[in-house]
């Protein structure tokens, strides 16, 4: 994102942390299930909005003192309740990370396939009667 773009979203981020007013924003984060993946999020409006907000803040890092030190100031432990079971204590920035390879779609199957397919099925099919046919035949011959 180019630089300019960067400056106009830190200031509609800065907007927006100036007209919605912090009261009654309430955050709960849970795991309802057995692992991290079934896990919700149950917000007031006005705690969604201030979720939203201060992840808005998180790509504008605020250099510390020392300069080589870089603090992403995201603070939403005042939304977050107490009987929340997930937390975040660390926001961190990573311009390395990649997105995950976009899933292939599978080719779809030719009309030569699926005739090789449904001839393979027709084929056991026949041999299962025939054979079936054939044991019927001998047990007919044996108990005569």
């Amino acid at each position: 994102m180019n630089e300019e773009r960067k400056i106009r979203v830190q200031e509609l981020t800065a907007e927006l942390d100036s007209l919605v007013p912090r009261t009654n924003a309430v955050a709960e984060m849970r795991q309802y299930g057995g692992g991290c993946d079934e896990s919700e999020l149950i917000a007031t409006e006005t705690g969604c909005l201030w979720l939203g907000i201060e992840l808005l803040k998180a790509p504008f890092p605020s250099p510390l003192p020392d300069a080589e030190t870089v603090q992403i100031d995201v603070d939403i432990k005042y939304l977050t309740v107490e009987r929340s079971d997930v937390c975040f204590q660390r926001f961190r920035l990573d311009d390395t990370l990649k997105p995950d390879a976009a899933s292939v779609p599978k080719p779809r199957q030719g009309w030569k396939d699926k005739a090789i397919g449904s001839a393979c099925v027709f084929a056991c099919l026949l041999l299962i009667y025939v054979f079936g046919v054939g044991i019927v035949t001998v047990l007919q011959w044996v108990f005569r």
